[in-house]
């Protein structure tokens, strides 16, 4: 136990210590610091108002309500704001990879995969986070679940919200990694947003039981935004607490499965 407790101080440590690295490197530039804010920020308000514009010709969309919709894309906001601004969403790997500054990290006595998973950090989508989180709570505000029911919701909405994030930042692992193949893999944060875009809506406007399924498993949208805000709204579900629990531990495996396997692909620059 004392082992995993000082493991886990360690790795704490490190990461806080690269991220004040990251901010410090963003802050040496504060305009366009400020300017890239500026931009995430726009770019969410524009979200928020299709938004309204859609919900003022419609009062539900399959079921779903305005509140309920912002809050599956607060939720993916949030997540994507988290992403960039802590793990810059795994982009570093490939000018490591193809510059040779990888066997820089794999020789350190830490894990190679997270330390290229914590290596950068943009600061400017901090915004995604906090705006994120601001409409989650406005959405969060016209719930009808009170009391226990409440409580329930909050904590399975805590759950999945936290798989959501393993999810994604295993996905974006995933894909980046496929750049021990082909070197250059610039297409892999495109896939990413693509992902992103298409949780901030309601899974169930999407028809057909195959596609149902791939965004539930092959790609796991649905478990990004539309589950932890079902589970808020609708109250505890276990099955779906499971379910998500379940996707992530297996993306999480997959992309820790084909991290190694891309190390033995892997041609060091010193060979």
């Amino acid at each position: 136990m004392k082992v995993l407790v000082h493991r886990i101080k360690k790795y704490w440590g490190i990461f806080i210590y690269f991220k004040k690295v990251n901010f410090l490197e963003r802050l040496a530039y504060r305009f366009n610091l400020l300017w890239l804010m500026f931009g995430a920020g726009v770019q969410i308000t524009l979200n928020l108002v299709f938004f309204n514009v859609i919900f003022s010709w419609v009062e539900k969309i399959n079921d779903w309500e305005y509140h309920q919709v912002l809050m599956i894309a607060g939720t993916v906001w949030f997540l994507e704001g988290i992403c960039w601004t802590f793990f810059g969403f795994f982009n570093a790997l490939r000018k490591h990879i193809r510059q040779g500054q990888l066997d820089g990290i794999l020789i350190k006595p830490i894990d190679g995969q997270f330390l290229e998973l914590i290596y950068r950090g943009d600061l400017e989508n901090f915004v995604d986070t906090f705006l994120g989180l601001g409409v989650i709570i406005f959405a969060a505000w016209h719930t009808d679940l009170t009391g226990l029911g409440l409580f329930l919701g909050v904590v399975g909405y805590s759950i999945t919200l936290f798989n959501a994030l393993v999810i994604i930042c295993s996905i974006s692992m995933i894909l980046n990694t496929i750049a021990f193949w082909t070197i250059e893999s610039g297409t892999s944060q495109y896939l990413v947003n693509s992902i992103l875009r298409a949780g901030q809506y309601p899974t169930d406007i999407f028809k057909g039981k195959v596609f149902q399924l791939i965004l539930a498993s092959v790609l796991p949208i649905a478990f990004v935004g539309t589950v932890p805000a079902k589970i808020f709204f609708g109250g505890f579900n276990l099955w779906l607490v499971l379910g998500s629990t379940s996707i992530a531990l297996i993306f999480l495996g997959l992309s820790r499965l084909i991290w190694r396997k891309g190390l033995d692909r892997y041609a060091s620059a010193s060979s």
